[in-house]
């Protein structure tokens, strides 16, 4: 689909896990508005919302790290040639969001939904391993989620979260 002349944007959604907290249709309005100022040419991203066993078997084989992590973004596109377009894939520990959620009395569907845009920030270059640049993407997160109805994450209108590297230890609502 053509967006008033911007790129094509595919999303393809795998369920491992039963997510009913979040359609289809609500998963590609958030990967698109995420993705929307890529200047790539044709953008298609694959959104995986898998258990935490899964997550933990593709971290420790393709980034070779132990333990659970909350989202994995690929960036599977040519470097050499950008403008040919993005290819990524999203695989999101849903297991893991329910409990976050939970612990930060906040909706199932609000933290998984702050998990794809975590993952589409990635893949068009946000790295939230820098303080200052974790900031930056956290402050772009709330925007969108209150932009898709969700609610700030991180922070207030108007307030800049604290830095730190740990996103999870930002203060949150």
């Amino acid at each position: 689909m053509h967006r008033r002349g911007g790129p094509l944007h595919r999303v393809l959604i795998a369920r491992q896990t039963n997510v009913p907290e979040l359609s289809d249709s609500a998963i590609r309005r958030a990967v698109r508005a995420a993705l929307a100022p890529c200047r790539a040419g044709r953008v298609e991203v694959g959104v995986a919302l898998l258990n935490g066993p899964s997550v933990r078997k593709l971290n420790a084989r393709y980034l070779r790290r132990r333990g659970q992590t909350d989202v994995l973004a690929f960036d599977l596109s040519d470097r050499k040639d950008r403008s040919t377009g993005l290819l990524g894939e999203i695989v999101v520990n849903v297991e893991l969001a329910r409990r976050r959620a939970a612990r930060y009395r906040s909706p199932a569907r609000s933290e998984i939904m702050l998990y794809i845009l975590h993952g589409c920030l990635h893949l068009v270059g946000y790295d939230d391993r820098d303080p200052a640049e974790a900031v930056r993407m956290h402050c772009r997160e709330d925007d969108l989620l209150e932009r898709l109805g969700y609610g700030r994450t991180y922070t207030r209108v108007g307030e800049v979260p604290r830095s730190r590297q740990r996103r999870h230890r930002l203060v949150r609502q």
